[in-house]
């Protein structure tokens, strides 16, 4: 709504106000379809609309807060049996599309030590963030036959065991990966963990099929997702950025960083405290 058309009221102790019309704008609508990499329709993948910025319409001008940008997440949809996609109620602005197959991230190892799999994709084709295309919208419009074909990426393995701190191997303890997108955890938390195992009797775990990155991985005893957040702003050009109290996360016990390059990674080791 923009500033201008906006009306106050002053309401006393015991008065009712009727007769109040509050017109809705219909909000933007992005829709199209994702893709296998051979070009076959692909059913049951995520697919999320990242705000980059609102247009000043639906943003009052003022200062620009110099936090690094971030993407937020705005809608989501999950395509249908032909592929299809569909996210409404979208604010006036500029978006980034990304796509997420879940498709065998995070399951039993595979036979091979080194296999392909389909990643998470931005709009319009590229695994990379920051080569993503962003597309923008306006207020009750819809923005149609948008396309994203999953890029295929060489995957691995992550495996290790969990122990508690006399060395002791811990069984059943959960295991989770998460991604690490940089400083944006906001994008982090709406993709969601890439994968959750338990340890076995020796404590031991295996993820499969994991593409080159930078991951975070704990073991709770229960179960629980990783506790991030982001202390954020949308400054005055209708951007979300860091806020500026935000700081980096203390590493909570029983969580170590792992970076994938172009090799399998082992013989990790997650320490759980005795409070477990």
């Amino acid at each position: 709504m923009e500033p201008s058309t906006m009306q106050r009221f002053e309401v006393s102790a015991g008065q009712a106000l009727d007769g109040l019309t509050v017109v809705m704008r219909r909000g933007g609508v992005f829709t199209g379809r994702v893709l296998e990499s051979i070009g076959q329709p692909l059913a049951n993948a995520g697919v999320t609309a990242l705000l980059k910025r609102l247009t000043s319409i639906d943003w009052p001008a003022g200062p620009t807060w110099s936090g690094a940008p971030l993407l937020m997440p705005s809608g989501q949809s999950q395509t249908n049996d032909l592929g299809e996609f569909r996210i409404f109620g979208l604010s006036a602005g500029e978006y980034v599309l990304v796509a997420n197959p879940r498709s065998g991230f995070g399951g039993a190892a595979p036979s091979s030590s080194v296999e392909t799999m389909m990643t998470s994709t931005y709009f319009s084709g590229t695994a990379d963030v920051s080569a993503a295309r962003p597309v923008a919208v306006q207020a009750g419009e819809t923005v149609s036959d948008l396309t994203i074909r999953l890029v295929t990426v060489r995957a691995f393995q992550v495996s290790g065991v969990v122990v508690d701190e006399r060395g002791a191997p811990v069984e059943g303890a959960m295991v989770m990966l998460m991604g690490r997108r940089g400083t944006n955890s906001l994008l982090a938390l709406s993709m969601g963990p890439e994968g959750m195992s338990p340890s076995d009797a020796g404590g031991r775990f295996t993820f499969g099929g994991v593409p080159a990155g930078s991951y975070t991985l704990r073991a709770s005893a229960g179960g629980g997702f990783f506790a991030t957040s982001d202390d954020f702003i949308i400054d005055g050009s209708g951007t979300p950025r860091e806020g500026p109290a935000r700081r980096t996360p203390t590493p909570e016990p029983g969580t170590i960083e792992v970076t994938i390059e172009n090799a399998n990674v082992s013989d990790l080791k997650l320490v759980m405290p005795r409070s477990y």
